[in-house]
């Protein structure tokens, strides 16, 4: 934005866009919140498809790395039992599990 009173001393400002948009991305923190969920959801070739009915162009790869960088939060000191996957069963990988 342009200051236009004479008596300014900064002729340009800038306001910061944080709750908004984050630092040096494309998105906006809204936007970017519905593509994690449509990431997390579906597959991304679905998800692509999904949002574009929605006019928004997004790649499935782009869904890919936003699924890939999601960190969810989770209160370990809430967890009381965790499951034993498929996969360390077909490997005969062992785990002990304390209840």
């Amino acid at each position: 934005m342009k200051c236009v009173s004479k008596s300014c001393i900064v002729n340009y400002f800038n306001e910061p866009l944080s709750d908004y948009v984050a630092d040096k991305k494309r998105y906006s923190n809204r936007l970017t919140n519905l593509l994690i969920k449509i990431s997390l959801t579906e597959s991304a070739e679905g998800g692509s498809r999904i949002l574009r009915e929605k006019h928004i162009e997004v790649s499935p790869d782009k869904l890919l790395q936003l699924s890939k960088e999601y960190e969810p939060q989770i209160d370990k000191s809430k967890v009381i039992n965790i499951g034993v996957d498929d996969f360390s069963l077909k490997k005969n990988i062992s785990m002990k599990l304390f209840l």
